[in-house]
């Protein structure tokens, strides 16, 4: 059917009772819906349409018009922001006891959160004005999850009628290899995630455990990551060498600020991070601020991947980044990214 068949006054009342993501898609299908699906009156409606939703206080629509916003644009931040409301109500601000705070309110009141993440150390200014560090590092095991996998399904052993002769000729074979002792108490340890060395030691002593069982059995280990070989700086090298945990990849997360595809990496030691200093009920405050330093050659897409994962999962009130600029061995000076 031709869309021109309806005038644009109809198609912006049916794009009316629709959400903005489904809007968006439908600008998508061709020439003459996606200029109907931008016209600045349909967003507008539907700018006042999502504000009665909430109990923020916004601008008047004509000071937001003088501003030359794009009312698209807050539309899709508004519906998502509504959308994420729906599992984790908005706390109100405990000094106005509102959901939008004042100026003087959040100005006179706000708790700000830093965080640089260094080559060695990674330090942490708390919003009571406490000053804490931990290491830049964490490991990421090399168990193959799949020979794990596979040994788990030989010890199933399934019944005689379901077995061939040769399925059985191997399984004799193999259990002539290991005594019935050995068979009864080996047990093979459960393969573990990335996990911090330094403040996990129930999974740093799984990893002990894991090298001195299968030591002289390569299968059991992965091959190197190409990734993860670019994160590794020296006091990686040297936390493997003093630990004694060559079957774990100890990577830097701070070496993650400066290369593409390697935000789960950034991200893994953030989340260790929030819950460790229990940040994130802070964090989530309407008045509180946090404040994340990052390098000069910080990587756009991993800057957006960050913003998106501090905003819509994290849930961060006010997030800001700074760009490091560094004049000399000494002296390190910060500015604003607008």
């Amino acid at each position: 059917m031709d869309p021109a068949v309806f005038p644009e006054e109809i198609w912006i009342k049916i794009l009316l009772y629709c959400d903005v993501p489904d809007i968006i898609a439908f600008g998508s299908t061709c020439k003459y819906l996606r200029k109907t699906s931008d016209t600045d009156y349909l967003w507008k409606m539907k700018w006042l349409q999502l504000i009665s939703k909430v109990h923020f206080r916004f601008p008047d629509i004509k000071c937001l018009q003088l501003l030359s916003v794009s009312f698209k644009a807050m539309c899709y931040r508004l519906h998502m922001v509504i959308t994420l409301g729906e599992n984790v109500p908005f706390p109100k601000c405990y000094h106005c006891s509102g959901y939008t705070c004042q100026r003087n309110c959040v100005e006179g009141s706000s708790a700000k959160v830093v965080i640089e993440i260094g080559n060695k150390y990674t330090w942490v200014i708390t919003p009571y004005f406490g000053l804490r560090r931990h290491f830049s590092m964490f490991g990421i095991p090399k168990y193959n999850n799949k020979t794990h996998v596979e040994q788990m399904q030989t010890q199933n052993v399934p019944s005689s009628s379901t077995r061939s002769k040769s399925d059985t000729k191997s399984l004799a074979k193999r259990l002539k290899l290991l005594k019935l002792p050995e068979l009864a108490t080996t047990k093979i340890p459960r393969p573990s995630g990335p996990f911090c060395v330094f403040c996990n030691p129930v999974k740093l002593y799984r990893e002990k455990r894991r090298l001195t069982t299968h030591q002289n059995d390569p299968m059991c280990y992965t091959r190197p990551n190409p990734i993860y070989q670019k994160l590794i700086n020296g006091y990686c090298t040297d936390t493997v060498e003093v630990l004694g945990i060559p079957n774990v990849d100890v990577v830097s997360p701070a070496e993650a600020l400066l290369c593409e595809g390697t935000f789960p990496v950034l991200k893994t030691f953030i989340d260790h991070l929030f819950h460790q200093m229990s940040l994130t009920a802070t964090l989530r405050k309407p008045n509180t601020v946090l404040m994340f330093c990052e390098p000069l050659a910080m990587h756009p897409t991993l800057r957006k991947q960050l913003l998106h994962y501090l905003f819509q999962e994290v849930k961060v009130a006010r997030p800001n980044t700074f760009k490091e600029e560094k004049r000399n061995s000494n002296y390190y000076y910060f500015k604003i990214l607008n």
